[in-house]
């Protein structure tokens, strides 16, 4: 194949690619976390919103929209 300056030069392979097995425990570990944490914000908004009902509908919106950014 040739170059841009017009040589001829032999491709080389592709680096070799290293196994992830040994970080699929780091990862499901990582995401049985994360996924516990997103469990007690979806809690905890659902708790604001069965007992404080009588707060601002602005403020509910407000807590609504950062919990659904979330």
């Amino acid at each position: 194949m040739l170059s841009a300056s017009g040589s001829s030069l032999p491709l080389s392979s592709p680096p070799a690619v290293s196994s992830l097995a040994p970080t699929y425990g780091a990862v499901l570990i990582g995401m049985l976390l994360s996924l516990a944490l997103y469990g007690v914000t979806l809690h905890q908004g659902y708790r604001y919103s069965r007992l404080y009902r009588t707060d601002s509908s602005l403020l509910q919106l407000y807590a609504f929209i950062v919990m659904y950014a979330q």
